[in-house]
């Protein structure tokens, strides 16, 4: 079992001015986070491209869209959305829409701006995977929660979000200084 940052390396370690020997024994759940969200996100992508031909990030771009209205986002807000830099989304719209699953579309008054618009075979490959990750996130994650487990995951996790947001400054002001 990975202890408390055995992940990081020993010249990290020396040169840390605190004993990291004695570290809170809440860092022991980071290595096991990163570890299990691995594992789970490359179960899904396997079961999703099995069953469909489809990754999981396209599935993700893809539940987006649908929900979006009139199934389409902004690629700004679809970057920040699916968690990847402009030029990650970028270069995964451009698989996408050589696949016939969505489509870029210009914004009438603001040139800069271009939306990813889902297309009628978008919608359908979404509704053919759909099955498939809501089940592989049944069985490989919400089975194993226990009752209480899903409020105290979300309280966890809306409580490290909220914090990590106030604490940082936003993108457009580390752009600006």
């Amino acid at each position: 079992m990975v202890r408390c940052f055995d992940f990081v390396d020993r010249a990290t370690i020396a040169s840390y001015p605190g004993n990291m020997k004695t570290c809170d024994q809440r860092h022991d759940v980071w290595p096991l986070f990163l570890r299990t969200y691995s594992v789970l996100v490359d179960r899904l992508d396997s079961e999703l491209t099995a069953a469909g031909g489809m990754p999981l990030t396209w599935f993700d771009v893809l539940v987006h869209l649908v929900d979006a209205p009139e199934g389409r986002m902004r690629m700004q807000d679809l970057s920040t959305a699916v968690l990847l830099s402009k030029s990650g989304l970028t270069r995964l719209v451009d698989r996408m829409e050589r696949a016939g699953l969505l489509t870029r579309g210009a914004c009438a008054t603001d040139r800069r701006v271009v939306y990813a618009i889902i297309t009628a075979s978008g919608r359908s490959a979404f509704d053919r995977a759909a099955p498939v990750a809501f089940e592989g996130v049944r069985e490989h994650f919400a089975r194993h929660l226990a009752p209480g487990d899903e409020a105290a995951l979300r309280g966890f996790f809306e409580r490290i979000l909220t914090a990590l947001q106030e604490e940082a400054p936003s993108r457009e002001a580390r752009k600006a200084s």
